[in-house]
């Protein structure tokens, strides 16, 4: 899930922020990723990022049997 943070008053975006982050897993909620967004498409480059981020957490999940 992707949110954006911040809008100036005028409704223009100022730097938008954005935190990459898989939904609360028993008590722990994982943030895998935050960054400044700074085109209009996708930044792949953060995306990848969060997924390698995403498969870590998945496996150490796996070995420490949460």
């Amino acid at each position: 899930m992707i949110c954006r943070l911040c809008r100036t008053a005028s409704g223009r975006f100022c730097p938008a922020y954005r935190a990459v982050y898989c939904a609360k897993y028993r008590d722990t909620v994982f943030i895998l990723h935050a960054f400044t967004k700074t085109t209009n498409g996708v930044d792949r480059t953060a995306m990848n990022t969060a997924r390698e981020r995403y498969r870590e957490m998945v496996g150490r999940i796996g070995r420490e049997g949460r």
